[in-house]
């Protein structure tokens, strides 16, 4: 049975520009590289998830003790720019569904021009096979021509600061022993922090285009403490729209992919 929910909302203070900077600060301390800071973060909107009004408008799958709640995907499409501290007018549609609930975000400004939308899956599976989840492995051929960065391990306070950003309260996030019942060894970085962490790798591949479309699919867990890089691959214009195309790999345990990440650029 699917359960189907819409809620317009109008949010007095938008994007505040403060936890925007917060979080490009964050970001730019965790991957070393200065350029996150010079320009709006991608999933910035994505932090209006966090609002009240927001939240107690959406259903979620309900998770059991047994249960955990991962996130399959996030995409995030722009039309506009997103003005800050300002109004913002939401509309949020969930579709729950058993274990599966799909939501969508379009965000608009006052004058009703849309400027962005958000798409994200979140999945409720067994504790148990969260642990038994495996990176996807590529052939060396696969990954040929890409642009990669500093090996990445985030610390539980940095993971902390993110979920404060985004008001993420899922205690696989921090709770070592809800990790321990998944088979797991530490908590694991939520799956839009590690998304962030591609913007500046982009930036440096293809520096002065603008971000249409991002889609992320989070493969496998990636635990607080746990080695990875971002690398980014730069792939044919697509010829029908003219965009640039990305794709971005984040890497563990050598060249096995815990999300994947596709972009078109402007």
């Amino acid at each position: 049975m699917t359960q189907t929910g819409t809620l317009r909302l109008e949010l007095p203070l938008g994007l505040s520009s403060q936890r925007s900077t917060a979080l490009s600060v964050l970001v730019a301390t965790e991957t070393r590289l200065d350029n996150a800071l010079d320009t709006l973060p991608w999933l910035a909107p994505a932090l209006l998830f966090a609002d009240d009004a927001v939240q107690s408008g959406l259903t979620m799958p309900s998770a059991g003790p047994l249960d955990a709640l991962v996130q399959d995907y996030q995409a995030i499409r722009y039309h506009r720019d997103i003005p800050q501290n300002a109004v913002m007018i939401a509309t949020a549609t969930n579709d729950l569904c058993e274990n599966l609930g799909e939501y969508r975000f379009a965000l608009s400004s006052a004058d009703g021009a849309l400027c962005c939308e958000l798409e994200t899956a979140l999945r409720l599976v067994p504790a148990r096979d969260v642990g038994n989840a495996r990176p996807a492995q590529f052939r060396r051929e696969a990954l040929k021509d890409t642009t990669c960065g500093d090996p990445i391990a985030l610390t539980q306070p940095q993971v902390n600061a993110y979920l404060a950003l985004s008001g993420d309260g899922n205690p696989i996030h921090f709770d070592p022993s809800a990790a321990l019942a998944m088979g797991l060894e530490a908590p694991v970085v939520p799956g839009l922090m590690l998304a962030s962490l591609i913007q500046p790798l982009c930036m440096r591949t293809a520096p002065d285009i603008r971000l249409q479309q991002l889609k992320a699919r989070f493969l496998a867990p990636l635990c607080v403490g746990q080695s990875f890089r971002v690398c980014v691959q730069r792939r044919k214009v697509d010829a029908r729209t003219n965009a640039t195309r990305l794709r971005a790999y984040v890497l563990a345990n050598g060249d096995r992919a815990v999300a994947i990440a596709d972009l078109a650029m402007a």
